[in-house]
């Protein structure tokens, strides 16, 4: 059941970062991803 949760946080993040993506390189995108994904 957890999974399914990981799964939907995860497609959040995702959308959350496309929205954003405009005005970030990559790099910043991989590094704010990794910090959510760590915490």
């Amino acid at each position: 059941m957890t999974q399914g949760r990981s799964i939907r946080t995860t497609d959040r993040l995702l959308l959350l970062v496309r929205r954003h993506t405009s005005g970030l390189s990559q790099s910043q995108i991989l590094d704010s991803v990794s910090k959510a994904l760590s915490l």
